[in-house]
C-alpha cells in the first residue's frame, strides 16, 4: 500500500518537504535533549550518543528500509544506508575541518576507532561482495549479515562499557528564569528548557515522544520517496546511486544535524559517537532486512558496485585519519592539523568524485563498473 502512488507527483514532494521541515527541528531538540539527559544520568557518552541518540536518528533509515525491500526495491534500500555512511564520514570530514583547532584539544577514544574500523570491515565485505557477484549465502541469510548482526552488537558492547564524559558550556542551555537578552529568542527559550527539567523521568518521555515524531516523519517519508523515485527513475539501473543520493541527504539529516549541533557544543567525543554510531546503525538496519528478505542477491547487485567501492574508500580514510589522531606521533601540532586536514580532504573529494561519476554514469556519458 503506497498513499501516494494514485495522487500528482507535486502531492509526495510537498510530503516529503514538510516532514523534511519537522525531523530538522526534531533534531536540534534531540541534541540538546541527550545531552541534558546525560548529565541528569551520569551515562556515559559511549551509551548515550553512540547507541541511544544514533539510535533514534537512524529511524528514517529504518522506515525508508523496511518500505523499499518489502515493495521489491531492495536497490533503494542499499543504497539509501550505504549512501547514508557514506555521506555521515563525509559530513563528519567537513565539520571536523572546520573546527580542527578544537579537535587537536581532544583525544580520539577507543569507542571511535571501533566504531570506523568495524564500518571499514563492514564495507570491505560488501565491496567483495559486488565485486564478484557472490555474496556467501546459507539457505537465504548472507554471512555478510550475520557478521553485521554480531559487530554491531559487540560495538554496542562496548560503547556501553566505555564511559567519557563531558559537560557541556552552560551558555548554550539558557536558563529561562533569567531576564538575559538571549530569551527573546522563542526557539532558544526551547532548548534551555531540557537543561532545567528536574526529574529524568520527563526527559525520558520526552526522548520518547521526539522518536515517536521522527518515527512517524519517517513512515510517511519512506512513502513519499518510493512514489517520487517511481515517477522519475524507477526500474532504471541509476535508482541506487538516486537514492544514495535524495535519500540519504534527508535520512542522514538527523545524525547530521545532531553533530553539528554537538559540536557547537564543543562536545567532540559525542558528536563522534552520534555519527559513527548511526553509520553503524545503518549496517545493522541493512543485516537485518536482508536476513528478512526473501528475493534476488541485496549484497551482490551489480548496480551497488560503484556505491560500494566509493564508499569504502571514504569510510577508510576516515578511519586511518582517527588512528592518526590518536596514535601519530606528530609533536608538531601545525603538523598534526595539516595531516589530519589532508585525510579529511580526501574523504570529501572521494564523495565529490563519486557524486561526479554516479551522475556521468545516470546521464550515459560514460559506462563504469557494469
Amino acid at each position: 500500500m503506497n498513499f501516494f502512488e494514485n495522487l500528482s507527483i507535486g502531492v509526495p514532494i510537498a510530503v516529503f518537504i514538510f516532514l523534511f521541515i519537522i525531523l530538522i527541528f526534531a533534531s536540534i531538540s534531540l541534541a540538546y535533549l541527550i545531552e541534558a539527559f546525560q548529565k541528569k544520568t551520569n551515562l556515559g557518552g559511549g551509551f548515550a550518543s553512540g547507541i541511544i541518540l544514533s539510535g533514534i536518528t537512524s529511524l528514517p533509515e529504518l522506515c525508508i528500509g523496511l518500505t523499499m525491500f518489502f515493495t521489491g526495491h531492495p536497490e533503494n534500500a542499499v543504497g539509501d544506508l550505504t549512501g547514508g555512511i557514506f555521506l555521515d564520514s563525509v559530513i563528519l570530514a567537513v565539520m571536523f575541518l572546520a573546527v580542527i583547532k578544537m579537535i587537536q584539544q581532544h583525544n580520539c577514544s577507543r569507542v571511535h576507532l571501533l566504531t570506523y574500523g568495524s564500518l571499514s570491515v563492514m564495507l570491505l565485505m560488501y565491496m567483495i561482495a559486488t565485486l564478484v557477484g557472490q555474496e556467501f549465502s546459507v539457505f537465504t541469510v548472507s554471512f555478510i549479515s550475520v557478521a553485521g548482526v554480531i559487530i554491531y552488537g559487540l560495538n554496542a558492547w562496548y560503547c556501553a562499557k566505555h564511559k567519557f564524559y563531558y559537560t557541556p558550556s552552560e551558555q548554550y542551555f539558557i536558563d529561562t528564569n533569567t531576564k538575559s537578552h538571549v530569551n527573546n529568542n522563542f526557539f532558544q527559550k526551547f532548548l534551555g528548557h531540557f537543561h532545567n527539567v528536574k526529574k529524568v523521568r520527563y526527559l525520558v518521555l520526552e526522548l520518547v515522544g521526539f522518536a515517536l515524531v521522527i518515527l512517524i516523519c519517517s513512515f510517511f517519508i519512506s512513502f513519499a520517496a518510493e512514489t517520487i523515485i517511481d515517477d522519475t527513475v524507477g526500474g532504471s539501473a541509476s535508482t541506487t546511486f538516486i537514492a544514495s543520493i535524495i535519500l540519504s541527504v534527508v535520512t542522514s539529516s538527523t545524525e547530521i544535524i545532531s553533530m553539528v549541533i554537538l559540536l557547537k557544543l564543543k562536545d567532540i567525543n559525542n558528536a563522534l559517537s552520534d555519527i559513527g554510531g548511526a553509520a553503524l546503525f545503518n549496517t545493522l538496519i541493512l543485516s537485518l532486512l536482508e536476513i528478512m528478505y526473501i528475493g534476488d542477491p541485496v549484497y551482490a547487485d551489480s548496480k551497488s558496485r560503484l556505491l560500494m567501492i566509493f564508499s569504502f574508500a571514504g569510510v577508510f580514510v576516515v578511519f586511518l585519519c582517527l588512528l592518526i589522531w590518536r596514535f601519530g606521533k606528530i609533536k608538531s601540532e601545525k603538523r598534526l592539523r595539516i595531516v589530519i586536514g589532508v585525510f579529511l580532504a580526501l574523504c570529501i573529494l572521494i564523495y565529490i568524485a563519486y557524486v561526479t561519476v554516479g551522475f556521468l554514469q545516470t546521464t550515459g556519458q560514460i559506462t563504469v563498473l557494469d
